[in-house]
């Protein structure tokens, strides 16, 4: 048995008994939440793919979520592409300052330096709007101009 199975079977256990959801859905979530107990990085990853472009492709702020979360914790290429994805989507659901400034950032990482400003710089004008603190989104910004010069 490996680790995070116990808490698997808990909490699938626990979702089946409390809810009328699907059980494909509660299975992927708590294969999410097994693996993240588990600390197995690269089986998390893999079941919020799964989970995410299952369950919650019509969630901005979920997108939005995971796709920070994989900007924060990976370098991997394929959840780059996948957070960038979701960050789009994202957008397309709920444009707004939040997430916009996840899609400029993942966008950076990802190397795509000239989408990446657009999107920062629509993130820093939204922002502005809602009264939202632009400072980290300036100073992405200013990496990704500083970077674009070499």
């Amino acid at each position: 048995s490996k680790p995070g199975d116990v808490e698997l079977r808990r909490v699938q256990a626990a979702y089946r008994a409390e809810s009328n959801a699907p059980v494909a859905f509660l299975d992927a979530y708590g294969t999410v939440t097994a693996a993240k107990a588990g600390r197995d990085t690269g089986a998390y990853f893999k079941a919020v793919v799964h989970f995410t472009d299952n369950y919650l492709m019509d969630d901005p702020q979920q997108l939005n979520s995971y796709a920070w979360e994989f900007y924060e914790k990976t370098n991997t290429e394929a959840y780059l592409l996948k957070a960038e994805t979701w960050a789009k989507k994202s957008i397309e659901l709920a444009p707004a300052f939040y997430n916009y400034d996840t899609y400029a950032a993942v966008l950076f990482k990802l190397d795509k330096l000239h989408e990446a400003k657009t999107n920062a710089t629509k993130a820093i004008e939204l922002g502005k709007k809602e009264n939202a603190d632009v400072r980290e989104t300036e100073e992405l910004l200013g990496k990704i101009n500083e970077k674009m010069k070499t």
